[in-house]
């Protein structure tokens, strides 16, 4: 009921609560129950009541939000440190290469003494 517009649903038709010349529909809430000058609409009571969920709604909005970036930064984090900077078959064939410089650096120094 809070978020209906006037005009859009059958309960509240725009020929009985819009004028002639609109061309658009409008909120309910913001244009009907806390509008004091649509006296036919006019419910302080439900204003207060309808802008409560709305502040409640968009707070738990916001909540969700926010625990959903911590959650994907969460995953983020767990990737960089589960993901190395250099994959594993790079550094074995740097080892490798270094081992066999290595050896061959050794291999010529036996043969010359």
């Amino acid at each position: 009921m809070c978020y209906a517009m006037i005009g859009g649903v059958e309960w509240l038709p725009a020929y009985q609560y819009l004028l002639p010349s609109s061309t658009t529909t409008l909120s309910y809430v913001d244009s009907g129950l806390c509008a004091p000058s649509n006296a036919k609409l006019y419910n302080i009571e439900q204003c207060t009541l309808c802008r409560q969920r709305r502040a409640q709604v968009d707070l738990y909005l916001l909540a969700f939000v926010v625990l959903l970036e911590h959650v994907l930064m969460f995953i983020k984090l767990c990737l960089i440190f589960g993901v190395p900077d250099t994959p594993t078959w790079v550094v074995h064939g740097e080892n490798r290469r270094n081992f066999r410089k290595r050896r061959r650096l050794h291999s010529g120094e036996g043969s010359r003494g």
